[in-house]
């Protein structure tokens, strides 16, 4: 299963939400609703740590330097312990205008790796994804059940710059406003 099989022909925006209502000690997901998402404390380390996964400097740049491509970091996020990577890289070649990076990125083995992992995954990027992508970050965090944190530097397709995006097992997704 690929990125195409993830996003098929569905997008999603996302709710942009006050992360403060999900996230710290006294937050209990279960008395709005059922999300699948870890504890508020929890959540609030996984936030932490997907900010904090360093990113690959972009190989080469133009226009001024700016980069044509994206960044990515994707981990394993260990409560209480260093995250475990799963990859780190610039994707900088696509298969066209209409594709995304992530359709490089997320191949059958990545996904099928991913989707093996039992436990949370973070993620950090340098451009948010796309509401295209945003779909395939849902079906992924479904398939595992995983809750599926994405920290982005730069704001894309309605999502503002430095933004989390938290992906439910149980197919909800937030955005910081």
């Amino acid at each position: 299963m690929n990125w195409n099989d993830l996003c098929g022909i569905n997008t999603v925006a996302g709710k942009a939400i006050d992360i403060p209502t999900l996230v710290g000690p006294g937050v209990d997901h279960d008395r709005r609703g059922r999300t699948g998402m870890p504890n508020g404390a929890t959540l609030t380390a996984m936030m932490n740590a997907a900010d904090a996964l360093r990113l690959t400097e972009a190989p080469r740049t133009r226009r001024g330097g700016v980069s044509d491509g994206i960044s990515f970091h994707i981990a394993q996020y260990v409560p209480g312990g260093a995250s475990l990577t799963i990859t780190s890289q610039f994707v900088g070649q696509k298969a066209g205008s209409a594709v995304c990076y992530e359709n490089t990125l997320f191949n059958d083995a990545l996904v099928g790796r991913i989707n093996a992992i039992v436990g949370n995954i973070i993620v950090r990027q340098s451009v948010a994804p796309c509401t295209r992508c945003r779909a395939g970050y849902r079906q992924l965090a479904q398939n595992g059940p995983h809750t599926i944190v994405v920290s982005s530097d730069d704001g894309y397709d309605g999502a503002p710059d430095n933004t989390i995006f938290l992906f439910a097992p149980t197919g909800l997704v937030f955005y910081r406003r």
